[in-house]
């Protein structure tokens, strides 16, 4: 059901399911995206992917701020859920993440970002006890604008600082990049890609259409089937959930022109790949794996060092590894993106108790926690049913 309430001055709020709201704000939810040249994430058909593989979208409320002309000047999408902290139940409100990415821009229109808080929870039927808010980059205008919010509403704030997420800025060709890395960083790239080619016959694949999904998907499970993820049951193919998830989110890709995906064959059976997605002068790599019995030549290695490549040579300003610091990512860069996540503790007295315990015991223990998202979330939600 969507719904519609008025805050004079301050705009329109309209608050629909994330399924309706796909549907019929489909068209000025991308334009809005586009606007802001932000990740993709929290684009519709995105987001929808996520969700759906999750069987969520029916907790997830999309709040939108419009314009008097109409337009959508803002845009989150909340997932409700119904916690228990020391065994008070408490309603959260927590920004829309996806499991399977390390961060995202939780508010589409920056421009509105002060304030809008205040318009979501004000004119909402029920207001949240708990603001759950993930994955917040440090310094950006959504970490101000939330901090601002919480400080005018004497909302209760904790946080733990959570990913360090490594990147790497490009702004030379590929060859000078090269030249800045050590010596002995390049001799073990060529070490690494002559070590396999004595393995067999060894070919690169590159896939970036949506017809190319049904054969990248193919290869990318024979790869997780062989990888050190299958005995730490993190293999793709050890969860239905995950499935179903790059089965809705690939063919979007390709269809948007967004797919970037390498493979290294080896005698045409595939030992590893790379999954990217390029948006905005960028690629960002969702998944990477290789076959455990071939590390000794270190196919991940080479397919990622292909991958990166390939950002270098199409224009691209960054390649983005996404995810948390792991030693894979950290041959290529130093430069880390920091992220917090916030927990808000409303105003009543419920939640100012709940908040300044929280805040002591942080003090105390000096406790740090994971961020969660819409995956997870859902998850602790499943559990406590």
């Amino acid at each position: 059901m969507d719904t519609m309430t008025s805050s004079k001055n301050r705009g329109s709020i309209h608050r629909c399911g994330l399924d309706s709201a796909a549907r019929d704000y489909a068209e000025e939810w991308q334009l809005l995206l586009d606007r802001d040249r932000a990740e993709p994430f929290l684009g519709p058909e995105w987001l929808t992917a996520t969700a759906n593989a999750r069987d969520l979208s029916a907790a997830v409320e999309v709040v939108l701020q419009t314009e008097a002309n109409g337009n959508i000047s803002a845009l989150m999408p909340f997932l409700h859920r119904h916690i228990k902290v020391w065994g008070s139940p408490l309603f959260m409100w927590e920004t829309a993440g996806n499991v399977l990415v390390s961060y995202h821009m939780a508010l589409l229109g920056q421009n509105s970002a002060h304030g809008f808080l205040d318009l979501a929870i004000d004119t909402s039927a029920r207001r949240p006890d708990v603001l759950s808010l993930p994955a917040v980059v440090q310094g950006s205008s959504w970490e101000a604008a939330l901090l601002d919010f919480a400080s005018r509403r004497s909302w209760t704030v904790v946080s733990y600082a959570t990913d360090e997420s490594p990147y790497l800025s490009i702004d030379t060709g590929w060859e000078n990049f090269l030249r800045s890395k050590s010596s002995n960083f390049r001799y073990n790239l060529r070490r690494k890609e002559k070590a396999l080619g004595k393995l067999g016959q060894v070919e690169h694949r590159w896939y970036s259409r949506e017809e190319d999904v049904p054969a990248l998907l193919k290869a990318m499970l024979d790869v997780e089937a062989g990888s050190w993820k299958a005995d730490a049951d993190m293999a793709i193919t050890e969860s239905e959930m995950e499935l179903r998830y790059y089965e809705r989110l690939l063919p979007f890709l390709g269809r948007s022109n967004a797919l970037v995906a390498n493979v290294i064959t080896l005698d045409a059976a595939p030992i590893a790949y790379s999954l990217c997605y390029a948006w905005n002068g960028k690629l960002g790599q969702l998944k990477t794996s290789f076959v455990e019995r071939h590390s000794d030549a270190s196919p991940g290695l080479v397919v990622n060092c292909h991958a990166i490549r390939h950002a270098f040579e199409t224009g691209n300003a960054e390649f983005d590894f996404l995810g948390d610091i792991l030693p894979h990512k950290m041959h290529w860069t130093d430069l880390l993106r920091q992220h917090t996540h916030y927990y808000l503790y409303s105003p009543s007295l419920k939640g100012r108790l709940i908040g300044n315990l929280k805040r002591l015991g942080k003090a105390l223990t000096g406790s740090s926690v994971r961020h969660s998202t819409l995956g997870r979330g859902a998850h602790r939600k499943a559990q406590q049913d």
